[in-house]
């Protein structure tokens, strides 16, 4: 592709900065596992020898990794393959995926383009290298299994994220009373009314709301949103998008495999229409409370410093602090070495004013402008959905159990291959989907302060 450069310089800033200091760029993270002094170390989820998840090194933390990437397809980011009987189905949505019942094989999926971006395949083979070389993982010698493994590079156009929709109600995700407005589940988003539904008609199913579904944001023009509040209600192909996320590795009884939690998303800037990629389209331990959501109405720091290691005792750790100064307007960036911008960054939510400053520099010359689902059903056993025979532990709420279980293209290479469709109760495969043809919606601009007004310019003398 003749853009290739300028896509991964236009991911490049992104890929380095922080929102938090609770987060890990994922490229520092890998990097740091061939040097003396590693960010994050592999260990098992307590007395478990099953579940194994990335901490700080020197901490009792999980890992909080930040990455960008080029987007290439998504299920509907409230409903994912719930449909409730007698509503229409999302396009592109096959019979055999749909759940018309609130459980556990209801899921979310997310696509990132790595046709010409491969750095997540890259910096998770780092981390699978790393936790096979932990004393007491996978005592059993258990093959990884063939599902996004990354071995064949024909299978590397693009990388799936998935998450459930649905957890096992208890007493800290649900209040007692049952209202009409869902205000007894305890999430930090709007629910959408086929969930509602589907809880009061099923209420012996014992379901509410994933409390740990990812969150989705837009930062555009320096103003960070919810991104159901924008002009652009949903992450189209070709978005540059930002996520956060946790990673463990499941040992199963027939093979082993990791397991990217994300925790938000949040699209940053899209690709100029002359330079796209173009993949085919086809129990957890808590999260430290240093972690604080992304808050609307707040200014954001970004961080360009070194991650330091957790030598500290929790309590005097510095990244306990808050990352939001509330009585601040703005705020700059810590460092200004091999920052891709000398430029103040001020990301004040839900404020716009003339003093607001772009974000940093994404896009090479020129300067850039500014939902979906399933496809047909197949019944090859070696397709990447896959559905749990039994029910997952029910702390098992923040990603899906098997990652098997996610949108692809019934046409990809990299489908799992007959050996893993033997898995034992935990990866059970079932069909293949396409998402639908993305919407069409028209978007904010975004472009890096140091090109703003050239992005005026050429957009001119585009018109």
């Amino acid at each position: 592709m003749a853009y290739n450069q300028q896509i991964l310089e236009a991911l490049s800033p992104w890929q380095s900065l922080r929102f938090r200091d609770s987060e890990i760029p994922l490229k520092d993270a890998a990097s740091s596992l061939s040097s003396t002094e590693n960010l994050v170390i592999a260990k098992p989820v307590g007395k478990t020898s099953t579940r194994w998840m990335l901490y700080r090194a020197n901490t009792e933390k999980v890992a909080l990794f930040c990455h960008a990437g080029v987007w290439a397809w998504n299920s509907p980011l409230s409903t994912g393959n719930y449909v409730p009987e007698g509503q229409s189905a999302p396009e592109g949505l096959p019979e055999g995926r749909i759940q018309n019942q609130p459980n556990y094989k209801c899921e979310l999926a997310y696509a990132f383009d790595t046709s010409v971006d491969d750095s997540l395949w890259k910096h998770f083979r780092i981390f699978e290298d790393h936790v096979k070389k932990q004393p007491n993982f996978n005592k059993g010698s258990r093959k990884r299994r063939s599902w996004q493994s990354g071995v064949d590079p024909s299978t590397r156009t693009k990388y799936v994220m998935g998450a459930k929709l649905f957890a096992r109600r208890t007493p800290l995700n649900a209040k007692d009373a049952n209202t009409a407005d869902g205000q007894e589940y305890l999430v930090p988003y709007e629910i959408h009314p086929w969930i509602l539904e589907g809880l009061r008609n099923f209420p012996e199913l014992h379901q509410v709301p994933n409390p740990h579904r990812p969150m989705y944001y837009d930062l555009s023009e320096g103003v960070l949103r919810k991104l159901k509040d924008t002009n652009e209600p949903v992450f189209q192909k070709n978005d540059i998008v930002r996520v956060v996320f946790s990673m463990a590795f499941i040992i199963g009884g027939i093979n082993w495999y990791p397991e990217v939690i994300p925790i938000e998303f949040t699209r940053v800037g899209k690709l100029p229409g002359y330079m796209t990629a173009s993949a085919d389209l086809s129990s957890f331990p808590s999260i430290s409370a240093d972690f604080t959501p992304l808050e609307i109405g707040s200014p954001v720091t970004l961080i360009n410093l070194p991650v330091t290691l957790g030598k500290r005792k929790a309590s005097e750790d510095p990244s306990t602090d808050s990352h939001i100064d509330k009585k601040s307007s703005s705020v700059t960036e810590d460092s200004k070495e091999d920052s891709p911008s000398t430029t103040t960054k001020s990301v004040k939510a839900n404020e716009t004013t003339d003093t607001d400053t772009v974000m940093t520099d994404s896009t090479a010359e020129p300067p850039p402008t500014t939902e979906s689902t399933e496809l047909e059903k197949t019944d090859d056993p070696d397709t990447v959905m896959t559905e749990s025979s039994t029910e997952p532990s029910q702390t098992d709420t923040h990603a899906v159990t098997d990652t098997d279980a996610l949108m692809t293209d019934a046409n990809a290479a990299d489908t799992p291959s007959t050996d893993d469709t033997n898995a034992a109760s935990d990866q059970s495969e079932g069909g293949s989907d396409r998402p639908p043809p993305q919407s069409k919606s028209a978007g904010g601009k975004r472009r890096p302060a140091d090109l703003a007004k050239k992005g005026k310019e050429n957009k001119a003398s585009n018109n």
